[in-house]
Protein backbone atom coordinates (compact mmCIF):
# COMPACT_ATOMS: atom_id res chain seq x y z
CA UNK A 1 0.00 0.00 0.00
CA UNK A 2 1.39 3.49 -0.85
CA UNK A 3 1.74 6.10 2.26
CA UNK A 4 -0.91 8.46 2.07
CA UNK A 5 1.37 10.92 2.93
CA UNK A 6 3.49 10.73 -0.09
CA UNK A 7 1.33 9.53 -2.51
CA UNK A 8 1.11 11.70 -5.48
CA UNK A 9 -1.23 14.05 -5.90
CA UNK A 10 -2.35 17.76 -5.26
CA UNK A 11 -3.21 17.62 -1.39
CA UNK A 12 -1.52 19.06 0.99
CA UNK A 13 -0.66 17.33 3.96
CA UNK A 14 -2.76 18.92 6.25
CA UNK A 15 -5.59 17.69 3.69
CA UNK A 16 -4.54 14.10 3.76
CA UNK A 17 -4.57 14.15 7.12
CA UNK A 18 -7.84 15.34 7.31
CA UNK A 19 -9.25 12.64 4.36
CA UNK A 20 -7.67 10.20 6.39
CA UNK A 21 -9.58 11.67 9.82
CA UNK A 22 -13.26 11.44 8.45
CA UNK A 23 -12.50 8.03 7.00
CA UNK A 24 -11.74 7.17 10.44
CA UNK A 25 -14.30 8.48 12.00
CA UNK A 26 -16.43 6.94 9.36
CA UNK A 27 -15.09 3.25 9.99
CA UNK A 28 -15.78 3.44 13.93
CA UNK A 29 -19.46 4.50 13.61
CA UNK A 30 -20.09 2.28 10.60
CA UNK A 31 -18.79 -1.29 9.92
CA UNK A 32 -17.85 -1.09 6.41
CA UNK A 33 -18.40 2.82 5.07
CA UNK A 34 -19.08 3.67 1.72
CA UNK A 35 -16.44 6.15 0.85
CA UNK A 36 -17.12 7.95 -2.57
CA UNK A 37 -14.41 9.72 -4.02
CA UNK A 38 -14.91 12.16 -7.42
CA UNK A 39 -11.83 12.76 -9.36
CA UNK A 40 -9.06 10.47 -8.88
CA UNK A 41 -6.50 11.26 -10.87
CA UNK A 42 -3.13 10.26 -9.12
CA UNK A 43 -5.22 8.09 -6.24
CA UNK A 44 -4.07 10.47 -3.28
CA UNK A 45 -7.32 11.09 -1.57
CA UNK A 46 -7.86 7.15 -2.43
CA UNK A 47 -4.95 6.41 -0.45
CA UNK A 48 -5.69 8.75 2.27
CA UNK A 49 -9.27 7.40 2.98
CA UNK A 50 -7.87 3.47 2.16
CA UNK A 51 -5.33 4.62 5.26
CA UNK A 52 -7.84 5.68 7.50
CA UNK A 53 -10.30 2.87 6.68
CA UNK A 54 -9.34 -0.34 6.05
CA UNK A 55 -12.35 -2.12 6.37
CA UNK A 56 -14.70 0.06 3.92
CA UNK A 57 -15.84 0.08 0.50
CA UNK A 58 -13.80 2.99 -1.45
CA UNK A 59 -15.60 3.99 -5.32
CA UNK A 60 -13.14 6.45 -7.46
CA UNK A 61 -14.73 8.26 -10.13
CA UNK A 62 -13.14 9.43 -12.72
CA UNK A 63 -13.19 10.00 -16.56
CA UNK A 64 -9.95 8.84 -17.08
CA UNK A 65 -8.68 6.64 -14.51
CA UNK A 66 -5.32 5.45 -16.29
CA UNK A 67 -2.97 7.71 -14.13
CA UNK A 68 -3.80 6.26 -11.00
CA UNK A 69 -0.88 4.89 -9.18
CA UNK A 70 -0.42 2.56 -6.70
CA UNK A 71 -3.16 -0.04 -5.49
CA UNK A 72 -5.59 1.80 -3.15
CA UNK A 73 -8.02 -1.23 -2.49
CA UNK A 74 -11.28 0.38 -4.36
CA UNK A 75 -13.66 0.13 -6.79
CA UNK A 76 -12.93 2.06 -9.87
CA UNK A 77 -15.78 4.05 -12.23
CA UNK A 78 -14.36 5.31 -14.85
CA UNK A 79 -17.09 7.76 -15.67
CA UNK A 80 -18.37 11.73 -16.24
CA UNK A 81 -19.34 11.75 -13.03
CA UNK A 82 -22.01 14.74 -13.79
CA UNK A 83 -23.54 11.92 -16.04
CA UNK A 84 -26.40 10.33 -14.12
CA UNK A 85 -25.55 7.00 -15.48
CA UNK A 86 -21.94 7.01 -13.82
CA UNK A 87 -23.87 7.46 -10.44
CA UNK A 88 -26.06 4.54 -10.70
CA UNK A 89 -22.85 2.35 -10.92
CA UNK A 90 -22.10 3.88 -7.43
CA UNK A 91 -24.89 2.57 -4.89
CA UNK A 92 -27.46 4.25 -3.53
CA UNK A 93 -26.24 5.34 -0.47
CA UNK A 94 -22.39 7.13 1.19
CA UNK A 95 -20.83 7.76 4.64
CA UNK A 96 -18.14 9.86 3.16
CA UNK A 97 -18.55 11.84 -0.40
CA UNK A 98 -15.71 13.86 -1.59
CA UNK A 99 -16.21 16.16 -4.65
CA UNK A 100 -12.53 16.86 -6.57
CA UNK A 101 -13.96 16.63 -9.95
CA UNK A 102 -14.34 19.49 -12.89
CA UNK A 103 -13.85 22.98 -11.39
CA UNK A 104 -16.26 24.67 -12.73
CA UNK A 105 -19.51 26.21 -11.22
CA UNK A 106 -21.36 24.06 -13.41
CA UNK A 107 -19.54 20.91 -13.05
CA UNK A 108 -19.30 21.44 -9.28
CA UNK A 109 -23.20 21.73 -8.99
CA UNK A 110 -23.77 19.07 -11.21
CA UNK A 111 -22.10 16.96 -8.71
CA UNK A 112 -23.34 18.11 -5.88
CA UNK A 113 -26.90 17.89 -7.25
CA UNK A 114 -26.43 13.99 -8.41
CA UNK A 115 -23.95 12.73 -5.88
CA UNK A 116 -25.34 14.76 -2.60
CA UNK A 117 -28.54 12.71 -2.28
CA UNK A 118 -26.68 9.51 -1.68
CA UNK A 119 -24.61 11.05 1.63
CA UNK A 120 -26.66 9.48 4.82
CA UNK A 121 -27.78 11.82 7.48
CA UNK A 122 -24.78 11.69 9.77
CA UNK A 123 -22.57 11.56 6.92
CA UNK A 124 -19.92 14.08 5.16
CA UNK A 125 -19.46 15.98 2.04
CA UNK A 126 -16.44 17.55 1.33
CA UNK A 127 -14.99 19.60 -1.58
CA UNK A 128 -11.27 20.23 -2.91
CA UNK A 129 -10.30 23.53 -3.81
CA UNK A 130 -12.50 26.07 -1.88
CA UNK A 131 -10.33 28.61 -2.60
CA UNK A 132 -9.64 32.30 -3.41
CA UNK A 133 -7.10 31.18 -6.67
CA UNK A 134 -8.92 31.93 -9.72
CA UNK A 135 -8.57 28.48 -10.94
CA UNK A 136 -11.24 27.58 -8.19
CA UNK A 137 -13.83 30.59 -7.95
CA UNK A 138 -15.99 28.16 -9.74
CA UNK A 139 -15.71 25.41 -6.82
CA UNK A 140 -16.19 28.93 -4.48
CA UNK A 141 -19.00 29.55 -6.17
CA UNK A 142 -20.92 26.42 -6.74
CA UNK A 143 -20.55 25.40 -3.05
CA UNK A 144 -21.75 29.09 -1.89
CA UNK A 145 -25.04 28.62 -3.70
CA UNK A 146 -25.74 24.99 -3.11
CA UNK A 147 -24.92 25.85 1.32
CA UNK A 148 -26.99 28.94 1.69
CA UNK A 149 -30.20 27.16 -0.05
CA UNK A 150 -28.93 24.07 2.26
CA UNK A 151 -28.02 24.99 5.71
CA UNK A 152 -31.13 23.58 7.45
CA UNK A 153 -30.05 19.97 6.39
CA UNK A 154 -26.44 20.35 6.28
CA UNK A 155 -23.72 21.92 8.58
CA UNK A 156 -20.51 23.51 7.77
CA UNK A 157 -18.29 21.37 10.24
CA UNK A 158 -14.66 23.30 9.32
CA UNK A 159 -11.87 24.08 6.70
CA UNK A 160 -8.59 22.16 6.36
CA UNK A 161 -6.55 24.26 3.61
CA UNK A 162 -8.54 24.21 0.67
CA UNK A 163 -10.97 21.28 1.78
CA UNK A 164 -14.46 22.29 3.09
CA UNK A 165 -16.05 19.93 5.22
CA UNK A 166 -20.15 19.47 6.01
CA UNK A 167 -22.19 17.31 7.91
CA UNK A 168 -25.88 16.08 6.70
CA UNK A 169 -27.70 16.90 9.70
Amino acid sequence: MVDYLLARGWLSENERKILKKYAELAQTESNRPLIINIGVQYGASLHCFRAGSLLGDIIGVDIDISKLEGDPNAELIMGDSTDKNTVKQAGETADILFIDGGHTAKNVELDIKLWSPLVLSGGIMMFHDYSPLDMHLGVVQAVDTWYSKNKKNWEFIEQVDTVRVYLRK
